[in-house]
């Protein structure tokens, strides 16, 4: 018999250890949410080499790593969810090179750096709402040739600068719903215009901060 999907959700499992899923290789999906989840051991998924879909939202993980991935040379998409994370190291996705889109909502995220994401061509939608991070150094998406949509919704941005995507290759939607910088750290608009009307290098097809509960005001003498 040949298993395709494999449930584990609402097991309170505390971790994953090596080796758990040897001779799972046939599997194509690993839904392990809403459990207790903390550790994840290194070569923990290295068996499943048919993985396309693994669910680890609604834990308590605090950290990744790329050893935690192994393997998993198939993967497209990743979720990860309500969980702790609070940091991703870089090069902890390097061997998803076929990852597509991955999950990183609602966790404690307060930076987002170029080589957190190096390698990841294929990826098509970032879901990074609900985090705290509050500005993108420049370049941070370059590798992201594919990227379509980033979820930015309920976070702390302030600022949006072109050199994020001057390495696009297609349209791109960027979600800003319920984005609430503080007084501390107010909008800076001189660099929020060009999304509107120009697109990086006229790629961005739209944003949607429209829905915000505040008024955003734009210079009209812009940079980028």
């Amino acid at each position: 018999m040949k298993l395709g999907l494999l449930h584990m959700k609402y097991c309170s499992i505390p971790s994953l250890e090596k080796e758990i899923f040897q001779g799972l290789t046939q599997i194509k999906s690993l839904v392990v949410s809403h459990n207790s989840l903390e550790k994840i051991a290194d070569n923990c998924f290295v068996f499943m080499t048919g993985l396309r879909s693994l669910r680890l939202s609604n834990n308590k993980v605090s950290h990744l790593k790329q050893e935690m991935f192994a393997g998993l040379q198939h993967l497209e998409g990743l979720f990860l969810g309500s969980n702790n994370i609070h940091t991703i190291p870089d090069h902890s996705f390097g061997d998803l090179t076929t990852l597509l889109n991955p999950c990183l909502r609602r966790n404690n995220l307060t930076s987002v750096r170029r080589e957190m994401f190096s390698g990841l061509k294929q990826l098509q939608m970032l879901a990074l709402e609900h985090n705290k991070i509050t500005q993108f150094p420049d370049n941070s998406f370059f590798d992201l040739i594919a990227l379509k949509t980033i979820h930015l919704q309920a976070s702390h941005i302030n600022s949006i600068e072109p050199q994020l995507f001057v390495n696009q290759e297609k349209p791109l939607l960027l979600s800003l719903i319920g984005a609430h910088p503080t007084v501390e750290r107010p909008w800076n608009c001189s660099h929020v215009c060009w999304l509107k009307f120009t697109g990086a290098n006229g790629k961005v097809a739209r944003d949607l901060y429209s829905h915000n509960n505040y008024t955003l005001t734009c210079e009209s003498n812009t940079t980028g």
